[in-house]
């Protein structure tokens, strides 16, 4: 396993996704899943208050009572509107503390270390906000914080904020990214901010470090290698079914051949391989088989050429 610093957090190059904790996946499957990431070299976990109702988080706080702490980097996220209401944001600073604290609470810990927040809110004063992150800094409840979901645009007033204030700023970005690209007549959450070109550049610029989530796409491209388009969900279908995943793929499966891997290695392999800012996947895996086939990109270097010839940029 490679690594990496998010600030003064050594990380694991590939992180763990918590999605489906405590909802497709029980709690014998979890200890299976973590136990395994911990063995390939893995030290970070994401989970988030709204992964299964707030279960993902307890069932990982039992796995740090039963396991230890040690190494781990505890990382979850907060400030999601409520799912009824997804145009109005929560992020004011009573908001925010409440779910905080009951992410404290189901992980049975006194403080995050990476704390996100899990969307953004156009209008909001991103001032007001960095404001509130370092105030839970100075109370010991979290250490560092992140933006999930938040445009290049808005991180850097956030950051340009906090350094004129001598704040904390945002250490790392969460967004959608994966060697897939979304059909462009496929539409979704709006609330969601899906890596492109012009995002990148501000990453390359800043050299923020990027967590991407949704790496696999919905697992398109080794569902595709390994039983076409009948392999593929009707969601994955309509998102990522188009003419250049089509033509990534091809050249993913090359590239598979050719480390004797499987498909989904050479995947997070694209993203860990970006030398020009740091890019993090973020894997999940309901079971064991599809974990470890991730996991095993963890070690491969890819070249620059194969990165912007699949990835674009």
């Amino acid at each position: 396993m490679r690594y990496t610093n998010i600030g003064v957090l050594k990380s694991s190059k590939t992180v763990l996704g918590t999605d489906y904790y405590g909802q497709t996946v029980d709690k014998s499957g979890v200890f299976r899943l973590i136990d395994l990431y911990r063995e390939y070299g893995g030290n970070h976990i994401d989970t988030a208050k709204i992964y299964s109702g707030g279960e993902s988080e307890r069932l990982i706080g039992e796995w740090l009572r039963s396991r230890g702490r040690d190494g781990i980097i505890v990382a979850t996220k907060g400030g999601h509107p409520e799912f009824d209401t997804m145009d109005i944001p929560r992020l004011s600073t009573a908001e925010l503390e409440y779910d905080l604290d009951g992410s404290l609470a189901r992980l049975g810990v006194d403080c995050i270390d990476l704390y996100w927040l899990h969307r953004d809110g156009n209008g909001v004063d991103c001032g007001e906000v960095i404001e509130a992150l370092n105030s839970f800094v100075k109370k010991g409840k979290i250490r560092f914080f992140g933006a999930s979901n938040w445009s290049a645009e808005r991180i850097n007033a956030a950051n340009e904020y906090a350094a004129k204030h001598g704040l904390y700023g945002f250490c790392a970005s969460q967004i959608k990214f994966s060697p897939a690209i979304t059909s462009p007549s496929f539409s979704d959450d709006p609330t969601l901010v899906e890596m492109n070109e012009k995002e990148f550049e501000y990453y390359k610029t800043s050299k923020l470090p990027v967590l991407a989530f949704a790496p696999q796409a919905k697992g398109f491209f080794s569902k595709m290698a390994a039983g076409g388009e009948a392999a593929l969900s009707a969601k994955a279908r309509d998102r990522y079914l188009c003419k250049e995943n089509l033509k990534r793929l091809e050249r993913i499966k090359t590239l598979a051949e050719d480390y004797g891997c499987p498909v989904a290695a050479i995947v997070c392999a694209l993203l860990s391989s970006v030398r020009s800012t740091e890019v993090l996947p973020i894997i999940g895996g309901k079971n064991e088989s599809q974990l470890s086939e991730s996991l095993r990109g963890a070690d491969i270097v890819l070249d620059d050429a194969a990165v912007k010839e699949i990835i674009g940029f």
